[in-house]
C-alpha cells in the first residue's frame, strides 16, 4: 500500500459539530493544481467543515470549506448569513446571555458582567519591560 493512501486511512477527524468519527467519503482533483480536495463525511449530521492546507507546489496556506455533501462552499458567505441569523434572534446580547434570560424566572436577578470598549491612547511614556 502506497504512504499517500495509508495516510488517508488512518486521519479521520471527528466531526467538529457532533463528535461523531467522520469517514473519508472521496479523493478528487481540487480546481488548482497540486491540490486534492479530501471530503470527509458525518454519518450522524450535516454542516460545514473547514479545512486549512497548503499549496503542495507553492507552500502557500489554502482555506477549503465543505457542506454536508462534501461541495464547496463559499466559507464568508455562510458565516455572514450565520451572523445575520444570529443578530436577528439575539440583537446584541451574547446567546449565552439571552437563553440564561429566556430560563429566570419572573422577578429573578441575572448576574452578568460588562465589558466596556474603550478607546485609550497609548501611554506617553515607554514602559518598562520587567514589570507591568
Amino acid at each position: 500500500m502506497d504512504e499517500s493512501r495509508k495516510q488517508s486511512q488512518l486521519y479521520r477527524p471527528l466531526c467538529s459539530r457532533c463528535g461523531t468519527l467522520s469517514t473519508l467519503a472521496r479523493v478528487e482533483p481540487a480546481p488548482g493544481p497540486d491540490h486534492d480536495l479530501r471530503t470527509f463525511e458525518c454519518p450522524a449530521c450535516g454542516h460545514i467543515d473547514v479545512v486549512k492546507t497548503v499549496h503542495r507546489s507553492k507552500g502557500t496556506p489554502v482555506e477549503l470549506a465543505f457542506d454536508e455533501r462534501g461541495e464547496q462552499v463559499d466559507f464568508g458567505k455562510r458565516l455572514a448569513e450565520l451572523a445575520q441569523r444570529r443578530a436577528d434572534k439575539y440583537g446584541r446580547i451574547h446567546e449565552t446571555l439571552f437563553h440564561r434570560i429566556e430560563q429566570a424566572k419572573e422577578g429573578e436577578r441575572v448576574a452578568i458582567v460588562v465589558w466596556p470598549r474603550l478607546k485609550l491612547a497609548p501611554a506617553p511614556y515607554e514602559k518598562p519591560p520587567d514589570r507591568r
